[in-house]
């Protein structure tokens, strides 16, 4: 299993070379819902994001209307943000169906563009959930597809 600390260093390494985005059109692409996005990420460093209360039913919607840079930017943060509080199911509800977006019909473009270095991020994060709700009551139901989000970045990345 691995240790906590060494799936955050990994996340951070992975995704270092992002950069903030700068202006409301580096964050969101013009749309209806580039407004929300705005209101609830521009101007924000990641310590930001991970200080402040994340609403998962609220803030991971965002993600879908982020330019790919601004994903890479924030998706550090909230994959830390849920590792701190592993038993926050709307979180996992919203963030594990975005990350799924990897493969299928509709696919997330910031998603299929990670990098080898960032997929095996992500599938260490998945991977150390799995193991951690295997003894959980209330988060034991997750095992299956946080395990399941793992192998599918794993085997994104070769």
């Amino acid at each position: 299993m691995l240790k906590r600390d060494d799936v955050i260093l990994g996340i951070d390494l992975a995704f270092k070379d992002a950069a903030i985005p700068r202006t409301e059109e580096a964050l969101a692409p013009p749309g209806i819902e580039a407004r929300y996005v705005i209101d609830h990420f521009f101007g924000k460093t990641r310590d930001d994001v991970e200080s402040q209360t994340f609403p998962g039913s609220l803030y991971m919607e965002d993600f879908s209307y982020m330019t790919e840079a601004a994903v890479l930017y924030y998706l550090p943060a909230v994959l830390r943000i849920m590792l701190a509080n592993s038993t926050d199911f709307e979180l996992w509800i919203h963030l594990h169906g975005f990350l799924r977006r990897l493969h299928g019909d509709y696919p997330n473009p910031a998603l299929t563009a990670l990098s080898v270095a960032q997929r095996k991020a992500i599938a260490d994060w998945a991977d150390t959930l799995s193991q951690e709700w295997v003894s959980s009551k209330w988060m034991s139901r997750f095992v299956k597809e946080a395990a399941r989000l793992a192998r599918s970045y794993r085997s994104a990345g070769t």
